[in-house]
């Protein structure tokens, strides 16, 4: 089958030759897939720039554990889980920002509610770490540190989904 076929094309090649392209059209062709290189460069670099961001926030965590400095009374932990989980949470929220901060430059509009309930997060984390220091029911304060901490992880992964699906809709929009 391709023998003939081939063999059709070899006999018949200056009959389909008669269609050349616009010469611009190439032009048109090669702008598009070295704009696009730039995009996958650009997104690259973002992508290492936040790996970087949590091996270096893994890395001053470990060592900041690690150091005999006095720590203020009111961050010490009877319960050593509460650390990990401390620790492991911060690490998924740094990288999940990290990777959400490349949708927010370009609209920040997008992000503004989001921060404002992301900050509302942090600071009731922060006030259950000072309570922690002075409660009686240190379980139930630790407990209610972990909700607050997978909250924060929900929310900035729905916000990455939104903002995924914005650009997305965007996208195809252009291409339309």
């Amino acid at each position: 089958m391709q023998d003939k076929l081939r063999k059709y094309i070899e006999e018949h090649s200056e009959e389909l030759d008669v269609y050349q392209p616009r010469e611009h059209l190439w032009e048109g062709i090669d702008e598009r897939l070295q704009n696009n290189r730039r995009r996958m460069l650009w997104q690259r670099l973002a992508i290492a720039a936040s790996v970087l961001l949590v091996i270096t926030a893994g890395t001053w965590a470990f060592i900041a554990s690690q150091s005999n400095s006095r720590v203020p009374e009111h961050m010490v932990y009877d319960q050593p889980p509460i650390k990990e989980t401390e620790v492991y949470y911060t690490a998924i929220v740094q990288m999940k920002d990290a990777e959400l901060e490349q949708y927010c430059k370009p609209q920040p509009e997008l992000c503004k509610e989001f921060e404002r309930d992301i900050a509302m997060l942090n600071k009731a984390y922060y006030q259950l770490k000072t309570e922690y220091a002075a409660s009686a029911d240190k379980k139930r304060v630790l407990s209610a540190m972990r909700n607050n901490l997978q909250m924060q992880v929900q929310l900035i992964s729905r916000q990455l989904q939104i903002m995924e699906t914005v650009t997305q809709k965007k996208e195809q929009v252009k291409f339309i």
